[in-house]
């Protein structure tokens, strides 16, 4: 989970949000699989999550005013 959450960090950063999106579906259901996960493996999905709704608003915003 923790490798699919980097890897789609990494493609966040270079702008593929369609490749996040699906890396992050794949590490969720990596996620919702596990019973019992340590609070740093969510941490690291959640913040990705986060980070990756921030760029969809500012894409939006940027889109809207365009």
């Amino acid at each position: 989970m923790l490798l699919l959450a980097t890897i789609a960090r990494a493609k966040l950063l270079y702008g593929d949000l369609e490749g996040t999106r699906g890396e992050m579906e794949k590490a969720w259901g990596v996620l919702d699989a596990l019973d019992d996960v340590e609070p740093g493996v969510n941490a690291a999905y959640y913040g990705l999550a986060a980070d990756y709704y921030k760029v969809c608003v500012h894409m939006l915003i940027l889109i809207w005013f365009i």
